[in-house]
């Protein structure tokens, strides 16, 4: 289990943690295949371990409002989000030729392109078959999460750059699924579609948030806790929120980065672009950013336990609050 994954595991109670390890079992019944590498490859994702941060959001959701087990049904849920969430990440290797993944060798370079995108594809065909046995409210907000994922995708791809694109990026590709997971927790324990878009609202600023905190990551971060080399986002142009910052502070080496697709990014120019970032006010200007989703994820709790009438789990509430807080605390 990495560093950022104990991490959350701290903020978590241990029947939350033992739901989380009752999906875990659940998701490796639901991945089996004749095939045994279209197994290996998500098993061994799996095993790189990560933040449970979708799952443990899902779960924390229900439980607010009184599902304190996991039921088959938040079981299905839960496993149909992360499954997609895997496939993602399969499929994000391969299209940014990502040699490594959470500190360690990518399934896209162990076990090569073909078999890696295969493996995302039978990861997403599983997952909708767990979403098909769900309500229809929770099918239409997975198909909507799935649409937004792949335009978000699109979005980066294209060559331009701006805070408004950053954002928009940032709400589709990472903000989606935190959406999906808030709503669907809530919606499963209440059956109110009112109440669960107001969790949506709380996952998808959350996401915002925590997607803000891996730019700023980006930059402040080492290899051993980043896992993988710092700086990232500025060699491959990646529209992040913190290059959109510091493109927009009017530096001349960023115009050059964004601007100009024959200009090489080495290390040189990378490690003056990392001194730039950090020595400008782009990283406080990107934390101020990500405390406004903060208040607004908490604004949207606040707006749920009214429409509950206050008949909310407190315990719970304390912990998607230290879920917040863990997001705010990735700031500093």
């Amino acid at each position: 289990m990495n560093n950022k994954s104990s991490q959350i595991d701290s903020i978590l109670t241990p029947e939350i943690l033992k739901g989380l390890a009752t999906l875990n079992e659940f998701m490796m019944e639901v991945i089996s295949s004749e095939v045994d590498l279209l197994k290996e490859i998500p098993t061994y994702l799996l095993t790189l371990g990560g933040k449970r941060i979708r799952p443990a959001l899902t779960f924390l959701s229900a439980k607010l409002f009184g599902l304190n087990e996991p039921t088959l049904e938040l079981l299905n849920v839960s496993a149909g989000i992360e499954l997609i969430h895997m496939a993602t990440l399969l499929h994000d290797d391969i299209i940014d030729q990502a040699p490594v993944r959470r500190g360690k060798m990518s399934a896209y370079k162990k076990y090569g392109i073909t078999n890696t995108l295969l493996s995302g594809n039978f990861l997403f065909v599983r997952a909708f078959g767990l979403c098909a046995k769900l309500p229809p409210f929770i099918i239409q907000n997975t198909e909507k999460a799935c649409v937004e994922l792949t335009e978000g995708e699109i979005l980066e791809g294209i060559p331009s750059i701006s805070l408004e694109k950053s954002i928009e990026i940032a709400k589709k590709k990472t903000a989606s699924l935190f959406r999906l997971s808030a709503l669907s927790g809530a919606f499963v324990a209440t059956k109110n579609t009112q109440i669960a878009e107001q969790l949506g609202i709380f996952g998808e600023c959350l996401g915002i948030a925590f997607q803000i905190n891996d730019d700023i990551l980006d930059v402040t971060s080492d290899i051993v806790s980043l896992g993988k080399e710092p700086g990232t986002d500025i060699r491959e142009r990646k529209p992040s929120v913190v290059n959109a910052l510091w493109f927009e502070c009017g530096s001349d080496l960023s115009k050059k980065v964004f601007l100009q697709n024959d200009f090489p990014i080495d290390s040189y120019c990378v490690a003056a672009a990392l001194e730039e970032i950090k020595t400008s006010v782009v990283l406080e200007k990107a934390q101020q950013l990500g405390m406004e989703y903060v208040e607004r994820a908490k604004e949207a709790l606040n707006v749920a336990s009214v429409l509950s009438n206050n008949s909310i789990n407190s315990e719970t509430l304390l912990g998607l609050n230290n879920l917040v807080n863990f997001a705010v605390s990735r700031f500093s």
